[in-house]
């Protein structure tokens, strides 16, 4: 009798361990959902303030004149409709209010998904609200300091241009946005390397029978060894630059950028920069070509 009632609640723990189980494979699944979504959108947010930067950085250089002005990009590269980003969390938040059903082997995996949707996110958050900020800072100056920002009458436009081609108030401007921007920008590369992982990671480990997603990074899993081929300082003639191994394994560049390897040696960072290495006729990588929007940069390998 004694011994039947311990089978019974063995089999309903057991039972009940499986419901659970599913229950937060399930939530996982609707996370993969949305991460896939954050990854998407994140991605068309680093692409468009890379640009951003680029662009305050032609500014800061009196490389541009009249002509470049007809671009409307830069006539309001300080002066746009500023968006903050929306996380889609909901699931995420789901799987937290169920962290007592969880199984010791999907820990890992709520920890990685935290530093997105924890870290990143409301590190992203603060630097957000400190752009918008300081462009209702800009807004309000011009708007009482300048008749042309109506843009009411025909000369406007050219009185416009002409502020922003002389000014060193308008560059000091541009300088402070070009700083907050790239303090956004290494927020966004975070996130997009943390999720990119989260989803690699619970991809992988549901071994779901579903498409990987078109917009994630597949990570390739290279050996050890085989990432030490990479390893070393790179010279570009004005920066040098450490490729080496991080604590989880993976190849790191810049002290921050996560290398994601889409095929043979060529690497994707987390930043969206396109790595490209270079070997000799021995075989052993000797070079990197960095692909950076508009500029490449090419770098000699001067130390393993």
């Amino acid at each position: 009798m004694v011994i039947g009632i311990l089978i019974a609640l063995q089999f309903n723990t057991r039972h009940q361990h499986n419901l659970n189980k599913q229950k937060i494979e399930k939530l996982f699944e609707e996370v993969l959902h949305d991460l896939d979504q954050d990854i998407s959108d994140m991605t068309s947010q680093i692409e468009r303030y890379k640009k951003k930067t680029s662009w305050s950085r032609k500014v800061l250089s009196n490389e541009l004149d009249k002509s470049d002005y007809e671009n409307q990009e830069y006539v309001h590269l300080i002066t746009y409709n500023f968006e903050p980003i929306q996380f889609k969390t909901k699931a995420f938040d789901r799987l937290l209010h169920n962290i007592e059903l969880i199984p010791d082997e999907y820990i890992y995996l709520v920890e990685q998904l935290q530093e997105a949707y924890h870290e990143e996110a409301n590190a992203i958050g603060e630097v957000e609200k400190e752009l918008r900020e300081f462009m209702i800072m800009v807004y309000n100056e011009y708007r009482n300091s300048f008749d042309w920002y109506s843009n009411s009458e025909s000369g406007h436009h050219s009185e416009r241009i002409n502020y922003h081609l002389t000014s060193p108030k308008y560059k000091n401007d541009v300088h402070r946005y070009q700083q907050i921007v790239r303090h956004l920008n290494a927020h966004f590369n975070g996130f997009y390397r943390d999720a990119t992982i989260s989803y690699n990671q619970i991809f992988k480990k549901l071994n779901l029978e579903i498409p990987f997603s078109r917009d994630v990074k597949n990570m390739h899993s290279l050996s050890t060894e085989k990432l030490m081929e990479y390893e070393g300082l790179y010279d570009d003639g004005s920066e040098k630059i450490t490729i080496e191994i991080n604590d989880e394994g993976l190849l790191r560049a810049f002290n921050r950028m996560v290398l994601f390897n889409e095929n043979q040696d060529t690497f994707v960072s987390s930043g969206l920069d396109t790595l490209i290495f270079g070997r000799g006729s021995a075989g052993f990588v000797c070079e990197l070509t960095e692909i950076y929007t508009d500029t490449i940069f090419n770098s000699i390998r001067i130390e393993e």
